[in-house]
């Protein structure tokens, strides 16, 4: 797994001769879109099919547009939404497993 540290200095002052400062690290999070490299056995796929054109975010990462088919997710509970062109969105939480194929289709809203 990839591990990226962001640190933050906040509240960075002199006063009386103090120096004060926090220091906050926070794990960036991961995509929830597996890469190519990772093995089949892994990872689920989402196939998402819709009447109108809309854009696929996966834990609010963009991941395309409509059709998709085959999308490499890890396993587990993802927030899914379609973003529509006529500016409307559905929402949904969904469960990937490994090995397995979810498919939707959804009407336009």
């Amino acid at each position: 797994m990839l591990r990226v540290a962001l640190t933050l200095v906040l509240g960075v002052g002199v006063h009386a001769g103090l120096t004060l400062a926090q220091e906050a690290t926070s794990e960036a999070p991961r995509s929830p879109v597996a890469p190519a490299s990772a093995p089949q056995d892994q990872i689920g796929l989402l196939t998402m099919l819709s009447e109108a054109p809309a854009r696929l975010y996966v834990d609010g990462y963009e991941v395309g547009r409509t059709p998709l088919r085959y999308v490499r997710l890890w396993p587990g509970e993802h927030e899914v939404e379609l973003r529509f062109d006529s500016g409307r969105s559905l929402r949904s939480r969904m469960h990937i497993t490994a090995g397995h194929t979810v498919t939707r289709r959804v009407a336009a809203p």
